[in-house]
């Protein structure tokens, strides 16, 4: 009861009372002790405290395990809570070895249009998407939507969870029209279904902007989430997370459109209120500063964002595992900062301990991993490791270009990357053929006023100056010379670097 009324403290004191006195009058394996641990994990979940969490789910999983059938709900549950959790942690392998056992015991018990078997896969895709397998997830979740659609009429939630969890998988598969069709039937069917207010068609709302900020209608997305504000503003108090997410998810959008001080204004509301309400660990405050260190590294108070950058660090350092997503994201976007004060070789022990971690927990085509050495590649750049830099960059294509369609955005960033690195090399010929390679990509996948498409534009007129520019200054040379001969730029100096050379991620 105090959990649901937002007391989670309160609820914790009284849930850690049961378990002692449960743990001194009940034997290890009584179904009442389970219970107590399984309530207490709930709540210190919410709390933020995962780790604590899992040790009372591995205990009731042990307990489980050796006392009831391998088919038995209470352990599939057992299975499946502590499985979440370790997702949370980013132990992300664990959890995917839960899920499958989940699933495997769900197919041979269950009959394939059971909504339990649907569940199970439906989770497990999401954990495949974690990990990279984007083909794995989409498999899963395109048979549960099968499922669904020939068992659950068109209104069933279960069918609007199908449709939408599809859709982020095709999202980031660079389908972006196949996401946005999916989001909007979504929405429609939600539209009618549910009030106003309702939080599902609020997320609907919400997860359209996203893709539409992705296909470049940053209008159309503003639309929405101003619209989720608005209604959540009305309906629910200051302090409660779904208006904090809808600060949070128009933010963004301001972002995106340069509305930086409106952004700001949002993400600091955020952070007051989360640093009032959370404890200090919580994920969800050290993603409201994470936010906020973004826009004020653009809006150049870069101390301010280190600041904020470090925090997050040091919390993340003490309250997660090493290999996890949320304490690498800490790690690169810091490099980016300390790379932007000018400590370069602080960016780069950041972006190398990023790398190093990844290459032991990753997969070889991970998109985390490919972003750790297009951030490292930045790196050496800057320190005047070309050479470096392009092996890495090249190493990138070589992966993004097995496993990702040729217009995904991720693709073309790093090759427009590996232009840049070759204009600095003076290989100007191979930097514009790859620049007009993105150029076509983004004039058949972009909207005209896409800024990146903007940025692709000036990057290849950048390098077709310079190639002029180097002709000329052949030219001349061979005219006082008094012979013709062909262009020689190894020892050429070319001017300022296109934009995208210097474009570095700070996501969070």
């Amino acid at each position: 009861m105090l959990s649901s009324l937002g007391d989670l403290q309160g609820a914790r004191a009284l849930q850690e009372q049961v378990l002692e006195v449960s743990s001194r009058t009940l034997p290890d394996d009584h179904p009442d002790l389970q219970r107590a641990r399984t309530s207490l994990s709930v709540t210190l979940e919410s709390l933020g405290d995962l780790r604590a969490a899992r040790v009372l789910q591995e205990q009731v999983l042990e307990v489980r395990s050796r006392t009831l059938p391998t088919e038995h709900p209470d352990l599939q549950r057992a299975r499946r809570r502590l499985a979440g959790t370790l997702y949370s942690l980013g132990d992300l392998q664990g959890a995917r070895a839960l899920q499958e056992e989940v699933v495997e015991i769900c197919s041979r018990t269950l009959s394939d249009e059971h909504p339990d078997l649907q569940e199970a896969q439906a989770t497990l895709a999401v954990t495949l998407y974690s990990l990279g397998d984007l083909q794995g997830a989409r498999a899963l979740q395109e048979q549960v939507l099968e499922v669904r659609s020939r068992t659950l009429s068109d209104e069933h939630p279960d069918l609007q969870g199908a449709r939408g969890n599809l859709a982020v998988t095709l999202w980031r598969l660079a389908d972006l029209q196949g996401a946005r069709a999916l989001q909007e039937k979504v929405l429609e069917v939600r539209s009618r279904t549910l009030p106003d207010e309702h939080f599902n068609l609020q997320r609907a709302r919400g997860d359209l902007a996203v893709t539409l900020q992705s296909l470049g209608d940053l209008q159309g997305a503003r639309a929405l989430q101003e619209a989720v504000l608005e209604i959540c503003s009305r309906t629910v108090s200051d302090v409660h997370p779904d208006l904090q997410g809808a600060r949070e998810n128009l933010a963004v959008t301001l972002y995106s459109l340069g509305d930086l001080q409106g952004a700001r204004a949002l993400q600091e509301k955020v952070l007051e209120v989360r640093s009032r309400t959370l404890p200090d660990v919580h994920p969800d405050l050290q993603g409201a500063r994470a936010h906020l260190a973004a826009t004020l590294y653009l809006l150049g108070d870069l101390q301010g964002a280190r600041a904020l950058q470090e925090k997050v660090l040091e919390v993340r350092s003490r309250t997660l595992p090493d290999e996890h997503f949320d304490l690498q994201g800490a790690r690169r976007n810091l490099a980016v900062t300390l790379h932007s004060l000018g400590d370069l070789q602080g960016a780069l022990a950041l972006h190398e301990k990023v790398l190093e971690v990844h290459s032991r927990t990753l997969s070889a085509e991970h998109p985390d991993l490919s972003g750790a050495r297009e951030n490292l590649s930045a790196a050496l750049r800057s320190l005047g490791d070309l050479q470096g830099a392009r092996a890495l960059q090249e190493l990138v294509i070589e992966v993004r270009s097995r496993t990702l369609p040729a217009e995904d955005p991720d693709l073309q960033g790093v090759l427009g990357q590996l232009a840049a690195t070759l204009y600095l090399l003076g290989d100007l010929q191979r930097a514009r053929a790859l620049q007009e390679q993105v150029l076509e990509v983004r004039l058949r996948t972009l909207p005209a006023e896409h800024p990146q498409l903007e940025w692709a534009r000036r990057d290849l007129a950048l390098t077709l100056i310079a190639e002029h520019t180097a002709r000329q200054a052949e030219r001349e040379r061979a005219r006082k010379a008094g012979r013709r001969v062909g262009i020689d730029v190894s020892n050429w100096s070319p001017p300022a670097p296109p934009r995208s050379c210097t474009r570095c991620r700070n996501s969070s």
